[in-house]
């Protein structure tokens, strides 16, 4: 995944540890990939 990734739905990005957040609104879900 590129980074950080922007689009119109959210923000998502890939941290350096793995992690994937997706930012939506106000709500920021991340997974451990």
């Amino acid at each position: 995944f590129p980074n950080p990734v922007f689009s119109r739905i959210g923000r998502s990005f890939r941290t350096n540890e793995g992690t994937y957040c997706q930012r939506l609104m106000r709500m920021t879900k991340c997974i451990t990939s």
